[in-house]
């Protein structure tokens, strides 16, 4: 199958997404609820016919389509580099899982034994942070999410970051799945950044 701009923008919204709410928790200690039960939703899809639906849609990754334009733009205001290591660390993290056949079965029979429900709702989410920490988690470099002590010590809290960092390893598997590289992110902005306007705009 032969992949485009298209799936590879997609797939990094939804890498953008992870990250985001992974920040959003952890600075705040909320994130909206709508795409958070989105990204989690993504973790569910193995074998989609097409790279839009592992996501349900367009609109359930507009945050992560508008990070791209927002944040891979030239000149587009103060950076985040913060938000930026994230997204590198998940992509990098989700090559690293790719290469661990074993672990990557783990991750995918572990999650097949979740049932998704309709939303990210506590009990889904703590499940899916407990696979988190027993899989990805083992991989290196590790994620490490800055943020408020408070929020950070928040079992409920915690456990939604993992969920969300879990999205992200889940759409950087895509990535790479979808012909996705590491150089692209650096020299592959614009196009990344002309697709996502698109998108948006459809």
């Amino acid at each position: 199958m032969k992949f485009t701009d298209r799936d590879r923008t997609l797939a990094l919204a939804g890498v953008f997404q992870g990250a985001s709410l992974a920040q959003r928790l952890a600075r705040h200690g909320m994130a909206d609820q709508a795409e958070l039960d989105a990204s989690v939703a993504s973790v569910f899809v193995f074998d989609a016919d097409s790279t839009e639906t592992v996501f349900g849609g367009l609109s359930r990754v507009a945050s992560g389509l508008r990070l791209v334009k927002d944040k891979l733009t030239e000149h587009s205001g103060p950076n985040d580099p913060e938000l930026t290591r994230y997204v590198l660390s998940l992509v990098q993290v989700a090559r690293r899982l790719m290469r661990d056949p074993g672990l990557m079965e783990r991750l995918r029979t572990g999650v097949a034994e979740i049932s998704p429900g309709d939303g990210a709702d506590d009990d889904l989410v703590s499940r899916l942070a407990i696979l988190y920490t027993q899989t990805v988690s083992k991989l290196n470099p590790r994620i490490l999410v800055n943020g408020e002590p408070h929020h950070l010590k928040n079992p409920q809290i915690t456990n939604r970051i993992r969920a969300a960092l879990l999205a992200g390893v889940r759409a950087g598997v895509l990535f790479w799945q979808v012909g996705g590289q590491r150089w692209h992110l650096v020299l592959h902005r614009r196009q990344f950044v002309a697709m996502a306007e698109r998108l948006l705009s459809a």
